[in-house]
């Protein structure tokens, strides 16, 4: 083979023009090997999800080439020769095909997409925290919320659809999850968060409290009603009827002192605005509403707080008596095992004695061997040892 001695620049194109041009023109057979590894890696693959061309030369070539080299061509005049057509590789496949709702998760989606966007519920149905809005998690949810007749999230001019308590676990942990930093997490829940969980689901089923969510027409009312009530009670599993029926009327509270403050702010800005035009007159009418709203306002603050300290004072005794129950129930075992030590030790002290009665007698009963001979009498060698 004749050397080629390079010296120059121009040398080196004259040399590696001839070269391209050879491999540009140049045939790219596949070996019987490389045909077979398409052949099995077509026939081994998912009917309803071919492989592409990209992955067909993969197989045969062990490496990527792009779709216009020999290499691929070369594939792709096999394919044709065997009448299979690979699917090009900027065509996308969807993967929302082998997602699948449960009818628990069309549920959950009923009842909170209109307080929930498509990506939070997400999250918590399939249990991801990397999912994002493009997942295909995430599609197939926001599919299903197309497919709801009462599809209205995001139109406030429309009436709230009918709010409903969780009846799962994963809802009531979502509901806290919500409102709660750092609330719970469903993985790890220990055996007293188990009974809070089942205890706030009983709570929020009370008629009463439903009644009044179901009476909001301002989503963010019934928002506000629903968080405070679910970060008062969610770690309570003790609280008795009458103490939810309180925290029932302290979140009712709640609401209307943010629906007076917002009265207010907009009271106010009125009275500014006539304040500030020089020939504008200040109206008492609203001086006397806002004065009046102050005072609703300060009232419905005391109300609350009294609420709030009488729930947790009589909470807090109860805590206290539990304490004092435990304590009392611990002296007892303990009481009761310094009883079981001591009429061990009387049984014992029996038994010895049973057994000195028994040698005694052996003793007495010896002919010609008297305990008088030892200068002792019976009650002496009965007697416990010191």
């Amino acid at each position: 083979m004749e050397t080629v001695e390079i010296k120059t620049l121009n040398d080196i194109i004259d040399v590696e023009e001839p070269l391209a041009e050879i491999k540009k023109n140049g045939p790219f057979e596949l070996t019987e090997e490389q045909k077979q590894k398409i052949l099995d890696a077509w026939n081994n693959a998912s009917k309803t999800s071919p492989p592409s061309l990209k992955d067909l030369v993969v197989a045969a070539l062990g490496s990527e080439f792009d779709g216009r080299s020999l290499e691929a061509k070369s594939v792709k005049s096999f394919l044709a020769s065997r009448d299979i057509k690979a699917k090009p590789s900027y065509i996308y496949e969807s993967k929302t095909g082998s997602i699948l709702l449960s009818e628990a998760n069309k549920e959950f989606i009923y009842n909170n997409f209109l307080t929930m966007n498509s990506l939070e519920m997400s999250k918590t149905i399939f249990n991801k925290q990397n999912l994002t809005a493009m997942s295909a998690e995430c599609r197939i949810v926001q599919a299903y919320i197309k497919t709801l007749p009462s599809n209205r999230a995001g139109t406030e001019s429309e009436a709230l659809d009918k709010w409903k308590p969780p009846k799962t676990q994963e809802q009531a942990i979502f509901r806290v999850n919500k409102y709660v930093l750092n609330g719970l997490n469903k993985d790890k829940l220990t055996p007293k968060q188990n009974r809070d969980i089942e205890s706030m689901i009983r709570f929020l089923h009370t008629l009463r409290l439903n009644i009044i969510l179901n009476n909001y027409s301002d989503g963010q009312d019934r928002d506000l009603f629903e968080s405070s009530f679910v970060r008062f009670t969610y770690d309570k599993n003790d609280l008795t009827e009458e103490e939810v029926d309180q925290y029932i009327s302290v979140c009712n509270d709640i609401v209307n002192h943010t629906k007076m403050q917002r009265e207010v702010d907009n009271l106010a800005s009125i009275r500014d605005a006539i304040s500030e035009d020089p020939d504008g007159r200040l109206s008492m009418s609203i001086v006397e509403a806002l004065g009046g709203l102050y005072g609703e306002m300060d009232n419905n603050l005391k109300r609350q707080q009294k609420s709030l300290e009488s729930l947790n004072g009589k909470r807090d005794e109860r805590m206290k008596n539990r304490v004092k129950e435990h304590q009392s129930l611990v002296t007892l075992v303990e009481a009761w095992k310094q009883k079981e030590q001591r009429d061990k030790m009387i049984r014992l002290s029996l038994l010895k004695r049973k057994i000195r009665e028994k040698s005694v007698d052996e003793l007495e009963s010896m002919e010609g061997v008297k305990a008088s001979v030892f200068g002792i009498t019976r009650e002496e060698l009965l007697l416990d040892e010191v």
